[in-house]
């Protein structure tokens, strides 16, 4: 979990640099919502 975890944050990372406006607010959420479910 851990390791997927580090994969998505620069993947989300490498994304908001390329879309700033879009990605940062979608991803973000996107990011938000999958911590979440990985935690339970």
């Amino acid at each position: 979990m851990v390791q997927v975890n580090g994969v998505a944050g620069l993947v989300a990372g490498d994304g908001n640099d390329k879309v700033k406006p879009f990605e940062c607010s979608s991803s973000g959420v996107f990011e938000k919502d999958l911590l979440e479910a990985l935690r339970k």
